[in-house]
């Protein structure tokens, strides 16, 4: 999904004559406050970008007083995260694996560290192929671990000398091994079963699985086409916003990422039904332009851009944000 899909094919309607000397754009998660509707999305290899990685953008993010989420493909640990931001709030994303007992240990591991959320991953039950003249490898800088598998790994290796069977110490084998495309919904409860902490469901793109997702009593779904990079055709995620929100019937929260680049799109993300956005790409620019500093800038500009799209809008808190202030591009072609 681009920008296109935001920025052209909806308009805003905006309301005029309101009170909008001060504009508050705090909201809250999952019962966390946060100050302003805008996370960080998990993303794998971070530091394939900047050496500092993962680690920048959760320690952006805690200083603007939002959310990061955490791939189970990090290039960063979990004692990392928690050192860089202490006091921020963090999210775990986890994917369906074989060996369950090794996502249990992750999962507690998430919970001493102050992780406040499970995301599960699930539009990962295979990673997408390409055209072998298209396909490439990523080179990993010398001495460049992957963080959260490595633990995993360990963990793995624990369990099989205790059952007298032979460890794995290949890694590229181990991260091929392990996911598991025969997972079903019963991963759900699982994750129920297994935390106390929310849990949350990445990928759903269909009112039908949305509905299935919040009659399994998971804590909010966050609408995904994983950036565009697995299923070809699949819509673009403000396209099926509405009919996921629609769905869920207000049993639990929904979220959006995809081609979120403005303050304008996350005013349509919310106007539609969206409880807050998550972006990827722009957090890898600016980890990539100048480290932390460079992620803190990106949310800075999306935090101001949505105050100024809010107050002229006439929109002076995110309550205020209602889904008549938002049409798609075909209403104005009836009229013509």
């Amino acid at each position: 999904m681009n920008t296109f899909d935001f920025q052209t094919r909806y308009k805003l309607r905006p309301r005029v004559l309101r009170n909008v000397f001060s504009v508050d754009v705090s909201t809250t998660i999952l019962d966390n406050k946060i100050n302003f509707p805008i996370c960080v999305s998990p993303m794998a290899a971070q530091r394939l970008v900047h050496p500092d990685g993962e680690k920048a953008n959760a320690r952006a993010a805690m200083e603007m007083g939002t959310c990061f989420g955490l791939s189970i493909s990090a290039s960063a640990s979990l004692e990392e995260i928690t050192s860089a931001a202490p006091e921020g709030l963090k999210f775990l994303q986890v994917d369906p694996l074989k060996e369950l007992r090794i996502l249990t240990s992750l999962i507690r591991e998430g919970e001493n560290k102050g992780f406040k959320g499970i995301i599960l991953g699930a539009d990962v039950a295979i990673l997408r192929g390409r055209d072998t003249k298209e396909k490439t490898h990523p080179i990993f800088p010398p001495g460049m671990k992957m963080g959260i598998w490595e633990f995993l790994l360990a963990e793995y290796n624990k369990l099989m000398e205790l059952e007298g069977r032979p460890s794995i110490v290949n890694m590229e084998y181990f991260r091929k091994e392990q996911p598991d495309s025969s997972r079903t919904w019963d991963l759900v409860q699982w994750l129920k079963n297994t935390t106390n902490l929310p849990i949350i469901i990445k990928g759903i793109l269909t009112g039908e699985d949305a509905r299935m997702a919040a009659t399994l009593g998971v804590d909010a779904i966050i609408v995904s086409n994983h950036g565009g990079r697995q299923l070809e055709d699949a819509p673009a995620t403000i396209d099926v916003l509405k009919e996921i929100v629609t769905a869920v019937e207000g049993q639990c929260e929904v979220y959006i990422d995809g081609g979120i680049r403005t303050g304008n799109d996350v005013f349509k993300a919310l106007a539609l039904g969206a409880k807050a956005v998550f972006i990827g790409r722009p957090m890898l620019w600016g980890i990539a332009y100048d480290g932390k500093d460079g992620a803190k800038k990106v949310l800075e500009i999306l935090q101001k851009e949505l105050k100024v799209t809010m107050a002229l809008a006439g929109a002076p808190t995110i309550a205020d944000i209602v889904e008549e202030m938002i049409v798609h591009e075909s209403h104005f072609w009836a009229k013509n």
